[in-house]
Protein backbone atom coordinates (compact mmCIF):
# COMPACT_ATOMS: atom_id res chain seq x y z
CA UNK A 1 0.00 0.00 0.00
CA UNK A 2 1.54 3.26 -1.08
CA UNK A 3 -0.04 6.25 -0.09
CA UNK A 4 1.35 10.19 -0.80
CA UNK A 5 -0.17 12.91 0.51
CA UNK A 6 0.94 16.90 -0.96
CA UNK A 7 -0.11 20.49 -0.80
CA UNK A 8 0.80 23.80 -2.29
CA UNK A 9 0.09 27.50 -0.50
CA UNK A 10 0.65 30.44 -2.32
CA UNK A 11 0.93 33.75 -0.65
CA UNK A 12 1.74 36.89 -2.64
CA UNK A 13 5.13 36.41 -4.04
CA UNK A 14 5.95 33.30 -1.34
CA UNK A 15 4.95 29.41 -2.77
CA UNK A 16 5.15 26.79 0.25
CA UNK A 17 4.70 22.78 -1.06
CA UNK A 18 5.25 20.07 1.61
CA UNK A 19 4.55 16.18 0.33
CA UNK A 20 4.61 13.10 2.42
CA UNK A 21 4.84 9.74 1.57
CA UNK A 22 4.29 6.36 3.17
CA UNK A 23 4.31 3.04 1.98
CA UNK A 24 3.60 -0.46 3.73
CA UNK A 25 4.31 -4.18 2.74
CA UNK A 26 1.42 -6.84 4.56
CA UNK A 27 3.09 -9.84 5.66
CA UNK A 28 3.46 -12.97 4.30
CA UNK A 29 4.37 -16.52 5.00
CA UNK A 30 7.94 -15.91 3.59
CA UNK A 31 8.07 -11.97 4.73
CA UNK A 32 7.22 -9.55 7.81
CA UNK A 33 5.22 -6.09 7.33
CA UNK A 34 7.28 -3.56 6.42
CA UNK A 35 7.07 0.16 6.05
CA UNK A 36 8.82 3.35 4.50
CA UNK A 37 8.19 7.11 5.24
CA UNK A 38 9.84 10.04 3.11
CA UNK A 39 8.75 13.50 2.55
CA UNK A 40 9.79 17.31 1.01
CA UNK A 41 8.97 20.79 2.41
CA UNK A 42 10.02 23.90 0.12
CA UNK A 43 9.91 26.97 -0.15
CA UNK A 44 10.14 29.36 -2.99
CA UNK A 45 10.02 33.53 -3.38
CA UNK A 46 9.59 35.41 -6.43
CA UNK A 47 12.37 37.84 -6.82
CA UNK A 48 10.80 39.59 -9.92
CA UNK A 49 8.27 38.11 -12.35
CA UNK A 50 10.93 35.79 -14.24
CA UNK A 51 13.41 34.59 -11.12
CA UNK A 52 12.71 32.75 -8.25
CA UNK A 53 14.98 31.04 -5.27
CA UNK A 54 13.73 28.51 -3.06
CA UNK A 55 14.86 26.26 -0.35
CA UNK A 56 13.79 22.48 -0.04
CA UNK A 57 14.31 19.71 2.29
CA UNK A 58 13.72 16.42 1.78
CA UNK A 59 14.41 12.86 3.60
CA UNK A 60 13.28 8.91 3.25
CA UNK A 61 13.56 6.18 5.78
CA UNK A 62 13.34 2.84 3.90
CA UNK A 63 14.70 0.52 6.09
CA UNK A 64 13.73 -2.53 4.98
CA UNK A 65 14.63 -1.71 1.09
CA UNK A 66 10.46 -1.31 0.25
CA UNK A 67 11.63 1.23 -2.85
CA UNK A 68 15.49 0.57 -3.18
CA UNK A 69 14.84 -3.07 -4.30
CA UNK A 70 12.92 -2.16 -7.09
CA UNK A 71 14.91 1.08 -7.67
CA UNK A 72 18.30 -0.60 -8.27
CA UNK A 73 19.82 -2.04 -11.06
CA UNK A 74 23.23 -2.49 -9.46
CA UNK A 75 23.97 -4.55 -6.79
CA UNK A 76 24.79 -1.58 -3.46
CA UNK A 77 26.55 -2.45 -0.58
CA UNK A 78 22.93 -2.04 1.41
CA UNK A 79 19.30 -2.49 -0.08
CA UNK A 80 18.01 -0.42 2.43
CA UNK A 81 17.64 3.80 2.34
CA UNK A 82 17.95 6.11 5.05
CA UNK A 83 18.61 9.43 3.91
CA UNK A 84 18.08 13.49 4.01
CA UNK A 85 19.11 16.54 2.29
CA UNK A 86 18.41 19.66 0.98
CA UNK A 87 18.67 21.50 -2.16
CA UNK A 88 18.86 25.64 -2.95
CA UNK A 89 17.40 26.42 -6.66
CA UNK A 90 17.35 29.16 -8.39
CA UNK A 91 14.91 29.64 -11.68
CA UNK A 92 14.76 32.24 -14.19
CA UNK A 93 12.12 32.04 -16.82
CA UNK A 94 12.36 34.47 -19.73
CA UNK A 95 9.61 32.87 -21.68
CA UNK A 96 6.30 31.07 -20.63
CA UNK A 97 8.08 28.09 -23.01
CA UNK A 98 11.07 28.16 -21.46
CA UNK A 99 13.35 28.40 -18.31
CA UNK A 100 16.80 27.59 -16.61
CA UNK A 101 16.95 26.11 -13.27
CA UNK A 102 20.29 25.81 -11.28
CA UNK A 103 20.06 23.41 -8.03
CA UNK A 104 22.87 23.07 -5.32
CA UNK A 105 21.77 19.82 -3.47
CA UNK A 106 23.56 18.07 -0.31
CA UNK A 107 22.45 14.79 0.33
CA UNK A 108 23.69 12.69 3.77
CA UNK A 109 23.09 9.07 4.90
CA UNK A 110 21.57 8.87 8.20
CA UNK A 111 23.18 5.60 8.89
CA UNK A 112 26.70 3.53 8.26
CA UNK A 113 25.27 2.50 4.48
CA UNK A 114 26.66 4.17 1.59
CA UNK A 115 24.05 6.86 -0.81
CA UNK A 116 26.06 4.58 -4.06
CA UNK A 117 28.32 1.47 -4.64
CA UNK A 118 31.99 3.01 -4.41
CA UNK A 119 34.73 2.14 -2.37
CA UNK A 120 35.21 3.41 0.15
CA UNK A 121 31.97 4.42 1.55
CA UNK A 122 30.28 7.25 0.04
CA UNK A 123 27.87 8.51 3.14
CA UNK A 124 26.99 12.12 1.71
CA UNK A 125 27.25 13.92 -1.92
CA UNK A 126 26.85 17.46 -3.29
CA UNK A 127 25.92 18.28 -6.57
CA UNK A 128 25.38 21.20 -8.89
CA UNK A 129 22.70 20.80 -11.85
CA UNK A 130 21.97 22.91 -14.47
CA UNK A 131 18.27 21.91 -16.52
CA UNK A 132 16.72 23.98 -19.60
CA UNK A 133 13.32 23.15 -19.96
CA UNK A 134 11.44 24.19 -22.93
CA UNK A 135 8.00 23.89 -23.25
CA UNK A 136 6.76 22.43 -26.87
CA UNK A 137 3.18 23.49 -26.36
CA UNK A 138 2.75 23.28 -30.04
CA UNK A 139 3.13 19.96 -30.82
CA UNK A 140 -0.35 19.63 -29.45
CA UNK A 141 -2.28 22.37 -31.34
CA UNK A 142 -3.66 21.46 -34.36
Amino acid sequence: VYTSMSGTAHYGKTHAQAEIDVACTVPTSSASASALIAGIAAVYYDVVEQLQMGVRLEAVYDPDGIFTYMRIVDVLPANTLAAAGATATVTYQPTEWGKLRLDARYLGSLDVNSLIGVNPNARDRTEVVLCADVLLSFLGNN
